[in-house]
């Protein structure tokens, strides 16, 4: 899987929401490309997370923020479907932390279900949190 973001200068959300698609492709031509709108960031195999034989392919879309979703697609039927969804913030995950926890792994007490790090506000500390929490594959 190769990553293909679009080359616009990141500034201001016009030039990111410019039209060019920022995509994914394959040294395989039989996989279909991925289109997102922003640009792409953290291209991951997440292993096979819907157990059902093929592996996923997760990345971090964003526009001008540091803050931004993680998504992770699965091939099915020929076509790309996004499974999982989290928002997230670059300070979670990026290089200042090593090696870093990733960001969806499989339940393994819930089938069909996966555990994210995600984020959430916290008024205590007035910034967010990270939080872990099972959901349900789409």
């Amino acid at each position: 899987a190769y990553s293909e973001s679009n080359p616009a200068e990141y500034y201001s959300l016009d030039e990111v929401d410019d039209g060019k698609p920022n995509n994914i492709t394959f040294s395989n031509p039989t996989i279909p490309a991925i289109e997102t709108e922003f640009q792409i960031e953290r291209l991951t195999n997440e292993d096979d997370l819907n157990r059902d034989g093929t592996d996923e392919i997760g990345f971090f879309t964003r526009a001008v923020s540091r803050f931004g979703m993680y998504c992770v697609y699965s091939l099915r039927g020929g076509k790309w479907k996004e499974i999982v969804n989290l928002y997230t913030h670059d300070s979670f995950y990026g290089e200042e932390n090593g090696n870093a926890p990733d960001l969806v792994r499989i339940d393994p007490d819930r089938k069909g279900y996966v555990i994210i790090r995600t984020i959430e506000w916290d008024d205590e500390i007035s910034w967010y949190k990270e939080i872990e929490k099972s959901v349900k594959i789409k």
